[in-house]
């Protein structure tokens, strides 16, 4: 969890060249082939990307007010079983992992999109009101 929090600070860009970089161990010669720019261009933006992930300060900033108001609206149709209006706030390419830590019921593969998501709650809320994540 903490990797995907880190990850979160980079652009896209720069999080699909770090990964293939630092992760996979790919050569800028082949990064380069595969994203369309040049090798010195894919290593700027690698060491932009490190940067990015070593600063503390978020990609983006959201004001306090309006971050409360969304948390508050999130919360309450979660808590009232409003999922349309839940399912609203969402983005389309939404996906839920799940994670049973050998404790509990999960998904076994991931579930993608708003609408899946949304059925799966739906049904998973008629049938067991405590599996579903926004109940």
């Amino acid at each position: 969890m903490a990797f995907l929090l880190l990850l979160e600070r980079p652009a896209p860009i720069e999080r699909a060249l770090f990964l293939l970089k630092e992760v996979f161990d790919c050569a800028y010669d082949k990064i380069d082939q595969m994203v369309g720019k040049s090798a010195a261009n894919c290593r700027q933006v690698v060491a932009r990307a490190k940067k990015r992930m070593k600063d503390q300060r978020p990609r983006f900033e959201v004001a306090k007010n309006e971050h409360e108001a969304i948390v508050q609206r999130f919360l309450a149709a979660g808590g009232t079983g409003d999922l349309p209006g839940l399912l609203s706030m969402l983005k389309e390419d939404i996906a839920l992992y799940g994670d049973d830590g050998g404790k509990v019921r999960s998904a076994r593969n991931p579930l993608h999109g708003s609408t899946t998501l949304g059925a799966s709650c739906s049904a998973s809320r008629r049938k067991r009101p405590r599996d579903c994540p926004f109940a």
